[in-house]
């Protein structure tokens, strides 16, 4: 009996002791696990916010930080990482930066993602790198034109997609041209939403400012067809009284986008300038996204509703 009590005795020690050693060893790691690089450090990023990879606000600002990094335009790059690295949001957080894991301070997941992106550009020197900066020099503005008293022109649209619960305001601020033309040069969002669309927004504006309209043309195409998992949802067809299901609420917000460059003249409804600047050259078997077109008047879809 006191051998078999000193055995057990023994082994609640060592249960107790490893619980202990695991439980220390899962502290240490929260208190000193280093944030890794690219792809990494990004997923890093969302799992201190507990944001899932497949959300459309976290995807679709990926796919467009990734895009304007393959523009071969350091100059266009840096400019728009050092906007995202100043976006608010809701709550600040503290996120073990590389190399060695100090805490920083992040304002948003959309400042945090940024702000590793330009610490890896910056180790790679591509920012040291003297070149050409083409669509930096094709921009109307660079820096947000700021409204005088007199306010400046907007157009707004609610949206709500009872699928996910967001229901917010959409709203474009434009601006009259020296040639007189009238064009979009913000977007930005009001209401109930995702704040990482807050990055979204942040890129899609900086396109809107490059001179030649096919640049954001481009851009919003390739969001016409975004999906989202248990997201998509029946929407009005922007300057129509018919619905459609839309795949996401990022690809709703492209069609709105989109139907306001018709509207004054500049963009047809699939995207397409109505009249070219030859400012940007679409490379030869490029394939862009599908533009979202209306189902045809006999399918069930267009009744109205």
């Amino acid at each position: 009996m006191g051998n078999r009590g000193s055995e057990a005795l023994a082994r609640k020690r060592s249960g107790s002791t490893t619980a202990k050693s695991a439980s220390s060893r899962r502290e240490v790691a929260a208190n000193k696990r280093h944030v890794g690089l690219g792809f990494t450090g990004l997923d890093d990023t969302l799992c201190i916010l507990r944001l899932r990879y497949d959300r459309p606000e976290a995807t679709a600002m990926g796919a467009r930080i990734s895009e304007f990094m393959r523009a071969n335009d350091h100059g266009w790059l840096a400019l728009k990482l050092e906007s995202l690295a100043k976006t608010p949001g809701d709550e600040g957080f503290d996120m073990p930066f590389p190399p060695h894991g100090e805490r920083k301070r992040m304002p948003s997941v959309v400042a945090a993602m940024a702000r590793l992106i330009q610490y890896r550009v910056e180790r790679l020197g591509a920012f040291e790198r003297a070149g050409e900066t083409p669509v930096l020099d094709a921009m109307f503005s660079r820096k947000e034109p700021k409204t005088g008293t007199d306010g400046t022109l907007s157009w707004t649209v609610d949206v709500f997609n009872p699928a996910t619960g967001e229901d917010f305001v959409l709203g474009l601020k434009e601006i009259t041209l020296p040639d007189g033309v009238t064009r979009p040069y913000s977007v930005w969002l009001a209401g109930n939403y995702p704040r990482a669309l807050d990055g979204l927004t942040k890129l899609l504006s900086f396109d809107m400012r490059v001179l030649d309209p096919a640049w954001i043309g481009m851009k919003l195409r390739k969001l016409l067809d975004y999906p989202e998992p248990l997201g998509d949802f029946m929407a009005f067809i922007p300057g129509t009284r018919r619905q459609t299901n839309y795949p996401s609420t990022v690809a709703y917000l492209a069609q709105l986008i989109l139907h306001r460059y018709a509207m004054l003249g500049i963009l047809d409804e699939n995207g397409v300038p109505l009249q070219q600047m030859g400012i940007l050259q679409t490379p030869a078997g490029s394939t862009a996204a599908p533009p979202h077109r209306p189902p045809p008047a006999s399918c069930a879809a267009s009744a109205a509703i």
